[in-house]
């Protein structure tokens, strides 16, 4: 077992690789037992574990919490590793090349939920690997309950804890249900209190078992408990995900990356639903969400996007705006009218259209969608957004008095897929009806 002070964590075992089976147990041994469910939460809660799926929750209470909502034996568990943010790949880098921390974090909630209704959301394509690495527990009677994968469409809102709900209740395509609905840890997948957790954070949960809450706290601050994979895409010589010391200053997560390609602008923080940081501000801040937090970021997903210098925002902010108006879900007014303005005005001042209005036209539109969609999707743009406005004045002052600066957007730093919606709700049709045949 690696020790508690040292790194990697999580991703131990993988310079070879996938990690199997064997090698799991040969790392971490067995899984540990616990009495009851008391003890175990007690030790969440002693260690200050938070969820890493971007919201940040202690995990302990947010166990409890659905435990106070279950009757007997009637807790449904979802494991969340859709990751629909074009930017993050640490989720599915765990879900294949160290698949057996998190079936250990979903035997772990089982135990101590008292459940046997145990699912698995993965991005297409991931499946049936993963169907593989349980089959070969199952044979050696690992695990006191079997967890079944389903395969989720690859959509940006789709891997939101209420749209995996309604995608398993055979919903279609999978989006966020309506605020005025029960939460779903009172009513959600088939209409039981649901936990869902994303993938990384039961993968902690896994060392956590085994290391005990002195030792896990070992690593990080008192801000963010342990270790936490990072994203770093853009102007790095190595992008992918790295591990880091939770509370570690950012720049640390841009060496382990391999260093910067070249001067940069700024960095998104957070994914699209983040923040621009300054650049000269923000190599030196600490990675927890109360810090980012309290210069306007989120950590999110643990995504950071550093942007070379020779690279125009505002054209490359348009393009990450007009990706995310295209994944909306289209069942609000702040997502299907708000968001397209948004889309259009940042376009307008991008390509250097001279209309002095641009900036307060732009956060008008934000301040007619936050807090009023069904979703935080738009509050995500509209953060997106204001952010642009904070950090890139200057570009905008060039921007409305002389055009466009000119300088690149092609090819673009960051991921943006090629959205085709219709496929997306065929295919999440088809994988609708096949959930409701299972049941």
């Amino acid at each position: 077992m690696p020790g508690p002070n040292s790194l990697p964590r999580l991703l131990t075992g993988l310079d070879g690789g996938v990690v199997t089976l064997e090698d799991h147990m040969d790392i971490w041994g067995e899984l540990p037992i616990f009495k009851d469910s008391r003890t175990f939460i007690e030790l969440l809660d002693e260690s200050g574990l938070r969820g890493h799926g971007g919201a940040w929750f202690l995990v302990g209470a947010k166990w409890r919490s659905i435990l106070n909502y279950a009757r007997s034996n009637n807790i449904v568990i979802i494991g969340n590793a859709t990751e629909g943010e074009p930017g993050s790949k640490k989720d599915k880098l765990l879900v294949t090349r160290a698949p057996h921390l998190v079936i250990d974090g979903l035997m772990l909630a089982a135990a101590a939920l008292k459940t046997s209704d145990v699912f698995l959301c993965v991005d297409e394509g991931v499946a049936s690997f993963l169907k593989s690495e349980l089959n070969k527990r199952q044979k050696l009677k690992m695990d006191r309950v079997r967890v079944k994968v389903i395969s989720v469409p690859s959509l940006f809102i789709s891997g939101e804890e209420s749209a995996l709900v309604n995608y398993i209740n055979g919903n279609g395509v999978g989006i966020p249900l309506f605020k005025s609905i029960s939460p779903i840890r009172e009513k959600g997948a088939f209409g039981k209190p649901t936990l869902v957790q994303n993938v990384e954070t039961l993968a902690q949960v896994a060392v956590l078992a085994r290391f005990g809450a002195h030792n896990f706290r070992a690593l990080g601050s008192k801000g963010g408990v342990g270790t936490g994979l990072m994203t770093v895409i853009g102007g790095v010589k190595e992008p992918g995900v790295v591990e880091i010391s939770l509370g570690s200053p950012l720049k640390d997560a841009i060496d382990k990356a391999g260093g910067l390609v070249q001067g940069f602008e700024s960095i998104l923080i957070g994914g699209y639903g983040g923040a621009w940081i300054d650049g000269t501000k923000a190599l030196e801040l600490s990675l927890t969400e109360q810090s980012l937090q309290a210069v306007g970021g989120t950590l999110g997903a643990g995504i950071i996007g550093v942007l070379p210098n020779d690279y125009c925002p505002l054209g490359v902010t348009a393009r990450i705006v007009d990706y995310l108006t295209k994944v909306r879900a289209r069942q609000c007014g702040p997502c299907e009218f708000g968001l397209p303005l948004i889309s259009a005005t940042l376009h307008q001042l991008a390509i250097g259209r001279r209309t002095p209005n641009l900036v307060n036209d732009l956060l008008e539109w934000c301040a007619l969608v936050e807090s009023r969609g069904n979703c935080k999707h738009p509050d995500g743009v509209a953060r997106l957004v204001r952010s642009t406005l904070k950090v890139f004045k200057e570009d905008i002052d060039q921007h409305l008095k002389r055009g466009s600066c000119k300088r690149r957007i092609d090819p673009m730093p960051f991921p943006i897929p090629n959205v085709s919606i219709e496929r997306h709700v065929r295919n999440g049709l088809d994988q609708a009806r096949k959930v409701i045949a299972r049941r």
